[in-house]
């Protein structure tokens, strides 16, 4: 998003229902629900989304938020629906 920054489009605060981008603290990420609803294991989801284990549970704890690449590709991996809801800081 470095590219946009202060420009007129806002840094999207929220991407849902798998996970948030942007380090937005306390909020959930839906990972490891759509991870689970889709049958797969942690060391699963991470060799398909290209990430590790440990990495993939800082996302579900919401420790780390993943890169958009990272969550498109846990989002495919999943077979889970992506939302973008652009707000105003």
């Amino acid at each position: 998003w470095a590219g946009i920054e202060g420009g007129d489009i806002p840094r999207p605060q929220c991407i849902s229902t798998v996970g948030c981008v942007g380090g937005a603290a306390g909020q959930a990420t839906g990972i490891k629900e759509a991870r689970t609803r889709a049958g797969l294991t942690q060391a699963q989801l991470a060799h398909a989304a290209g990430t590790s284990q440990p990495t993939l549970s800082a996302y579900e704890s919401g420790a780390k938020s993943p890169s958009v690449r990272t969550l498109d590709r846990i989002v495919r991996a999943t077979g889970a629906s992506l939302d973008v809801r652009l707000a105003s800081p």
